[in-house]
């Protein structure tokens, strides 16, 4: 069995009253939209980067040479970016050693010194 539904006439006030409602229920799903969008971004955006500084360490009291800094982003976790720092840095000494110890530099006071540190940031 089918059944027609003939359309009421509405009145004017009805109609203004259901259109405040969607436009109401629009905005509040775009507010709600653009806050979900907003949180994963600052989720996603958060991560760990390896700052390292290497330099000369002349063995002279207040004398600070040759400093040269680098950074490494994209770590997810405070733990693997330090672990990437200290072996970084314990080869790097040892690189930079043996490029001395190719040079001849085997007596000098001066060694290369490798610091790090690592800072979280949100984009």
């Amino acid at each position: 069995m089918t059944r027609q539904i003939h359309p009421q006439p509405t009145k004017c006030s009805d109609t203004i009253s259901i259109s405040l409602r969607l436009s109401r229920a629009t905005a509040n799903a775009s507010i709600a939209s653009g806050l979900i969008r907003t949180t994963m971004r600052r989720k996603a955006m958060a991560e760990w980067i390896l700052i390292l500084a290497l330099n000369i360490n002349s063995g002279l009291p207040r004398e600070l040479r040759d400093v040269s800094v680098t950074t490494i982003d994209g770590f997810k976790s405070k733990a693997t970016c330090e672990s990437a720092g200290k072996t970084l840095a314990s080869k790097t000494e040892a690189v930079v050693d043996k490029a001395r110890s190719q040079a001849g530099m085997t007596g000098s006071k001066a060694a290369a010194m490798i610091n790090f540190d690592c800072v979280r940031i949100t984009k």
